[in-house]
């Protein structure tokens, strides 16, 4: 009889085949009914490891709704770190926040949280070809550079240095735009374009969290008509009341 892996093999490894989602889901009308799926966070990279990957050990998100369109996750891990995620109805798209809490007893120099957009299941806008995915380089739309493909992923990056943490996807027919953007510099602008996920990826950055301090930062999710220029020129704006 043939050793068959209990109960099957994952997709990444390392990942457990079997875990909870962790996401929010967003449902969105645009020329057809898409889910797009935002892991707040998927994990936070701290020097030497992780605090927390919630692909690989016992992750309970707590979802509530603690006032109309605002839905609230939290998570602590004993000792290590504890998470506040906020995703809050806005025009046209959704709000996003995250404040991480260093529990430890060690100052963490630089913190980098994964906050992960997910189109697989919406088909509008996913692109695995990267036809319709661009960033932003000294105020030019740039699109993607090749991805990188190692074993079921294919990693990819902006085809040129990004200067702004924005990120933006354009639907198959046209018509419809989902941009993503966090406040402070373009650490990791990108995603994995394998069919399985096609996310979308503009860090926020977090810096050094020290022991017992709290870091927050705030994003923007824009799910609207438009074209990638009307979504850039939107951050634009909004970016500039943001930081004013």
């Amino acid at each position: 009889m043939t050793d068959h892996p209990v109960p099957f093999t994952p997709g990444f490894p390392g990942d457990w085949p079997v875990r909870p989602a962790n996401f929010l889901q967003l449902d969105w009308q645009a020329h057809t009914r898409n889910f797009i799926h935002i892991w707040l966070p998927e994990g936070v990279a701290i020097p030497g490891g992780d605090a927390v990957f919630i692909l690989r050990e016992v992750v309970d998100f707590r979802f509530t709704l603690p006032e109309p369109e605002l839905w609230v996750v939290s998570y602590e891990k004993s000792g290590v770190i504890a998470l506040r995620g906020e995703c809050r109805a806005i025009t046209e798209g959704v709000a996003l926040a995250l404040a991480i809490t260093n529990l430890s007893e060690t100052a963490w120099e630089e913190t980098r949280p994964g906050v992960c957009v997910q189109l697989a299941a919406a088909p509008d806008f996913a692109d695995p070809a990267l036809e319709r995915t661009v960033s932003v380089t000294d105020g030019r739309l740039c699109p993607m550079a090749p991805p990188e493909h190692v074993g079921l992923t294919a990693h990819y990056h902006p085809s040129a240095p990004p200067t702004e943490n924005f990120i933006a996807v354009a639907s198959r027919l046209p018509g419809f735009v989902i941009a993503q953007w966090w406040e402070g510099p373009p650490i990791s602008v990108g995603g994995n374009s394998h069919p399985s996920i096609a996310c979308l990826h503009a860090q926020p950055a977090f810096g050094r969290i020290a022991p017992g301090e709290t870091v927050r930062r705030e994003g923007r999710l824009y799910l609207m008509p438009g074209t990638v220029e009307e979504a850039y020129q939107r951050y634009v704006a909004e970016k500039r009341r943001h930081e004013a």
